[in-house]
């Protein structure tokens, strides 16, 4: 069961991928496709479009998701273009039609974006004075890089964005495994692959994490904060609350620390669903607060958005905008809830310490992230994945509550779990949830994170870690329900089936989780 869960989500994982890209209208079809040379023997394949009316024109240089190319811009391009942009989307190197080798971000990669800059005001006649960029996913990586090396690059709009490649695919110590398995699996099909990536690759065949702090920080965006703030672009964050690959709190993270011009738009979906209708052409929220961001930051337009609120949040399952000040303004004040014990494994989120011990063993529960890239698509429409707490196996799985709550309560923030347990083994994972449950124990799934320890000696272990963003309102005769097991589909578990953890809280260090919510 678990090999055939893995192989559906790498099959709609790679779909997602995929399905980003766009078929071509017969109606407006760009120039002639280029092949931009950016080194000796390596040239990428590319869409060029021209700006309307008289130039010179800014720049805006639009870097695809992975495994897409070009053209997945295309419509979005032709609107800029306009708009009076001239727009060149490009693919990076060794991926489809762009020779060289696929390294997944390299240092290469980075400096290809200067290198089309570069092209496009030599061959264009744009003006890279006024040089924006934008992309979706790895796009969005290459911008905020591209946007740090080159200070030529005034605004970046970076949409499903990462700012750090280690949370991405290690977090908390625990593989990514559906993301990388579909990288493994998908990357030969569509690229060169080169020896950077194979390297992850083969070290993530091997469960040697030792790649991951080699690999991820000359990828990730805190690693070149200090240039990126010393370059000062006007930096646009848009990200979704149930992003399944790159996920939302390292990315409203880095959107604090940085101190230029900044805008964050969270939205309810997965991976790429919010800006994906925008890619192709249609009207679209994210891509209409990126156009209004380049109309500002390049163009100068007096259209507001610099006097808007900084920070404007969706609910993580669909609902009205909402604008603040800052990050820390959207969250609510942290109510701590210890966890407590019962006969049945459905213990309480109460107000007191409380003393306790109780085990599980390795194995499946009905509580799950669900797949990779998909399982949040239909949170717009306040659908989550679904679990009914009934059914959650107690032997490999404990569950707290809250009492039912009398009136609306607002979820605003990271929660954060602190609980201590023995693994039984050398190694172990574990995964924490948290639901909104309704009277009849069906919930919908709010957020969640995983957590690995390796090399314990079977000794006791204090896990202390927050769970993604979100920001929900539980309603009356509802209540929020925290569940931790062993197991999840999208997830490497180091915790082997039948394995004793036995968990506990004491009133010197008490288990807890920490909720932040309306009072």
């Amino acid at each position: 069961m678990r090999h055939w869960r893995r192989l559906i989500a790498i099959a709609l994982t790679s779909a997602l991928f995929l399905g980003l890209a766009p078929a071509a209208s017969a109606q407006e079809l760009p120039a002639a496709p280029r092949r931009i040379p950016v080194a000796p023997g390596v040239e990428l394949s590319a869409g060029v479009y021209k700006g309307s009316g008289a130039g010179p024109h800014p720049l805006i240089v639009m870097p695809p998701g992975y495994s897409t190319f070009d053209l997945l811009y295309r419509g979005a391009a032709i609107n800029l273009a306009k708009a009076g942009y001239d727009v060149v989307t490009y693919t990076p190197r060794g991926q489809w039609t762009s020779s060289g080798q696929n390294n997944l971000i390299s240092a290469e990669d980075i400096k290809d974006v200067s290198r089309i800059i570069d092209w496009a005001g030599a061959e264009l006649g744009s003006d890279t004075s006024r040089v924006g960029i934008t992309g979706i996913s790895q796009g969005s990586i290459l911008s905020l890089m591209g946007a740090a090396a080159d200070k030529r690059i005034r605004a970046v709009a970076a949409m499903s964005a990462a700012t750090d490649l280690g949370q991405v695919t290690l977090p908390n110590n625990t593989w990514l495994s559906q993301f990388i398995d579909a990288v493994r699996l998908g990357s030969p099909v569509f690229s060169r692959v080169g020896p950077e990536l194979q390297q992850l690759i083969d070290r993530y065949e091997a469960n040697d994490r030792s790649v991951v702090p080699e690999f991820a920080p000359t990828r990730s965006v805190d690693s070149v904060l200090g240039r990126l703030d010393a370059n000062a672009p006007a930096l646009l964050l848009a990200n979704s609350w149930q992003d399944s690959i790159l996920v939302p709190g390292p990315v409203v993270s880095t959107f604090d620390k940085y101190t230029g011009p900044k805008h964050l738009l969270m939205s309810a979906g997965d991976h790429g669903s919010a800006e994906a209708p925008g890619a192709v052409g249609l009207p679209n929220e994210v891509f209409g607060t990126a156009r209004r961001w380049f109309d500002h930051y390049l163009r100068g337009a007096a259209n507001g958005i610099d006097g808007e609120q900084p920070v404007q949040l969706h609910p993580s399952l669909g609902g009205p905008l909402q604008g603040y000040p800052s990050w820390q303004a959207a969250q609510q004040a942290a109510d701590r809830r210890y966890l407590t014990a019962s006969d049945k494994r459905t213990g309480d989120l109460g107000a007191a310490a409380a003393r306790w011990t109780d085990a599980i063993t390795g194995g499946w529960t009905v509580a799950d992230n669900g797949p990779t890239g998909v399982s949040g698509a239909g949170a717009p429409a306040g659908l989550a994945v679904p679990v009914s707490v009934p059914l959650i196996d107690r032997r490999h799985g404990l569950v707290w509550q809250t009492e039912k709550q009398d009136v609306p309560r607002l979820v605003s923030g990271s929660p954060r779990l602190h609980v201590t347990f023995a693994p039984g083994a050398e190694d172990a994972t574990i995964f924490a949830y948290l639901y909104d449950v309704d009277g009849l124990g069906n919930g919908r799934l709010l957020t969640g994170a995983p957590y690995t320890v390796l090399g314990t000696g079977g000794a006791a272990r204090t896990a202390e870690f927050a769970l993604q963003p979100l920001r929900h309102t539980v309603s009356p005769g509802h209540r929020l329900v925290l569940v931790v097991d062993t197991q999840d589909q999208r997830f490497r578990s180091e915790t082997v089936a039948g394995q004793e953890l036995t968990f506990s809280s004491s009133t010197v260090d008490p288990s807890y989780l920490d909720i932040p919510w309306s009072r």
